[in-house]
């Protein structure tokens, strides 16, 4: 009982002074007698020249509350529409901790707020931090707003373990741009013919915020889209001449990819209707070798950049989980 009463009153003692050394050399000794030396092991090297009341809430290039509340105060100022309080908390930042990626992060979202791009500051801030989801998302809202739908969906796909919904409309969104690219690059013609909007599948200034929206949003643009990419792949399967000539493969795996993904919204049964025709019509066709088609061909190329296996995975496989509700 003395024991973990000199206890406490060491506690006390260091919440006055924490940089008195005889004190923190005085609670290893009190633990040590009270059990606890194997406890202490590892961290022996801390206390033999204990943190000063400074270092101790120092971080890589600055205290890390401060660092923290300034990024938070630059956030609340982007929310709010302050960009003079963006500018001074991104000044703020830049003394503390200029090597902090965040000064790029928020340094695009004051040109956005400026009528500037902020493309090369969300690219600079996502090469130092690649973990960090809204980089990603800034930088893909900013592809957008560039009309790079392809540079939008490389970098939407690797937001697919975000649980954030408006992270999860990017990757849904990216799903479909790359079909459609697809499609394109196989029926150019019937894409102009029908109207595909890829521009419809979201836009950058109408990002879902929640589960409810981003179902609406599905409902009403996006699955309006996929509705024509069924029928012009539906059209090239009921045209003989097409149907003969090879590419069967190509038309079966972009069907496989128009498929249903969303738990927790019913397909409507018009495109229900069209996938089961689509699918009726493919298995009718008279029997033929043809190739297999590899999904990574389907997808569009670009020097510099590469769909790699692990985004060919995502964009084959991801399923949207709106059940639920947010």
């Amino acid at each position: 009982m003395a024991g973990m009463t000199r206890l406490t009153q060491l506690r006390q003692a260091l919440l006055l002074r924490p940089d008195d050394p005889d004190r923190w050399q005085e609670l290893i000794g009190l633990i040590t007698e009270l059990g606890g030396a194997l406890h202490l092991a590892d961290i022996d090297g801390l206390f033999v020249r204990p943190p000063s009341r400074q270092t101790m809430a120092m971080d890589e290039g600055g205290p890390a509350s401060l660092i923290k509340q300034i990024i938070e105060q630059a956030l609340a100022a982007h929310r709010s529409g302050n960009a003079t309080g963006l500018n001074e908390a991104i000044k703020k930042l830049d003394v503390h901790n200029p090597a902090n990626p965040w000064l790029h992060g928020l340094g695009g979202l004051h040109a956005e707020m400026d009528g500037r791009d902020g493309y090369a500051e969300f690219s600079r801030a996502l090469e130092q931090e690649p973990s960090n989801a809204w980089f990603r998302y800034w930088k893909c809202v900013a592809a957008l707003r560039r009309h790079d739908w392809i540079d939008f969906s490389f970098e939407a796909l690797y937001l697919h373990d975000s649980e954030t919904i408006e992270h999860q409309s990017l990757v849904f969104a990216a799903i479909y741009h790359l079909v459609a690219a697809a499609i394109v690059e196989l029926e150019p013609e019937s894409c102009v013919a029908n109207d595909l909007r890829v521009f419809d599948l979201i836009h950058p200034d109408r990002i879902y915020h929640t589960s409810a929206e981003l179902g609406a949003g599905i409902l009403r643009f996006i699955n309006k889209e996929r509705r024509k990419m069924l029928r012009i792949l539906l059209d090239r399967v009921n045209d003989l001449k097409k149907a003969q000539a090879g590419q069967l493969g190509v038309v079966h795996q972009l069907n496989g990819l128009l498929r249903w993904r969303v738990i927790g919204l019913a397909e409507p049964q018009l495109s229900a209707g069209l996938v089961g025709t689509l699918l009726t019509r493919l298995n009718a066709l008279p029997p033929r070798r043809h190739e297999a088609v590899e999904l990574a061909s389907l997808l569009p190329q670009r020097p510099g950049l590469t769909f790699e296996d692990d985004r060919v995975r995502i964009w084959s496989d991801f399923r949207l989980d709106l059940s639920g509700g947010s």
